[in-house]
């Protein structure tokens, strides 16, 4: 009797004792795991997201154009009737966000942009972004056919998507959201997905100095920064793109030599800051 007593206690000790441990141990684990909260505003991120009511309202509204869409002067109803030359399937949406115009076909075999999206002030497009959801047979330009145009961009920091990186010209109000996956080599028929431009941002010109502090490279966040592992989904440092080579590749092709001005390669209309 004397040894099922003691026995018992034991058992009983010892689950006390495991419970115990089990259950401080999932009171680490879940402390190691929640993360802080956040509010919708800070999911917010540039450029997935425009923050168009973070634009300081000092900024410069003149800026360049696309296809005849100007940056501060276009209206709405421009952007509609160009649109309206492209294809009868753009749908219009607008929320407290941003403003936009979608395709709802998934991918795209055309030049034409799969979605635009706007910041407008009274009517105007004060910026636009031009998404193209082309697939991987169908070229699009890449990031050096921007430098060679452009010159060394101003910054290059991390979107929302780790799979790719968004490029800042801020003298020419211009922006760009390329891909950094690694080109597939084993088909033929893709065309090369790292450095593929598949977004134009157009906004006002901006001066380079102080940029940290503004819109719209004020509102970009490092990419895990809410994810829980990081390292599942490393595409590379925040800059992946060897610029010093790029430059000299460029120039030594006689049609192609990199100049800082603004002028845009042909899928990109020029404007004249």
């Amino acid at each position: 009797m004397r040894h099922r007593l003691l026995t018992g206690l034991f058992v009983f000790g010892f689950g006390l004792g495991w419970s115990a441990f089990w259950d401080a141990k999932n009171i680490h684990m879940t402390q190691a795991i929640t993360q802080t909260p956040v509010s919708t505003d800070d999911l917010r991120v540039f450029p997935g997201d425009l923050v168009c009511g973070k634009r300081e309202e000092t900024l410069n509204e003149d800026g360049p154009s696309w296809v005849g869409i100007i940056v501060g002067k276009s209206s709405l109803a421009d952007v509609r009737n160009l649109l309206s030359t492209f294809s009868n399937d753009y749908e219009f949406i607008e929320d407290n966000y941003n403003t936009r115009f979608i395709d709802p076909k998934f991918l795209h075999e055309t030049e034409f942009p799969s979605s635009i999206r706007l910041c407008l002030q009274d009517e105007t497009a004060e910026v636009i972004a031009v998404a193209y959801n082309s697939p991987l047979s169908v070229p699009r330009p890449n990031l050096n056919d921007l430098v060679a145009e452009f010159g060394l961009p101003d910054a290059v920091t991390w979107t929302e998507n780790p799979a790719s990186r968004i490029v800042f010209w801020f003298s020419q109000g211009f922006a760009t959201v390329v891909t950094v996956i690694p080109n597939e080599t084993d088909n033929t028929n893709f065309q090369p997905t790292f450095g593929r431009i598949t977004e134009e941002i157009y906004f006002p010109y901006q001066e380079i100095e102080g940029y940290e502090d503004r819109w719209p490279y004020n509102q970009t966040r490092k990419f895990n920064e809410f994810l829980m592992h990081p390292e599942e989904a490393d595409f590379g440092p925040e800059n992946p793109f060897d610029f010093e080579e790029m430059i000299a590749k460029i120039t030594a092709e006689q049609s192609r030599t990199p100049t800082p001005t603004f002028a845009p390669i042909s899928s990109i209309p020029t404007a004249t800051p």
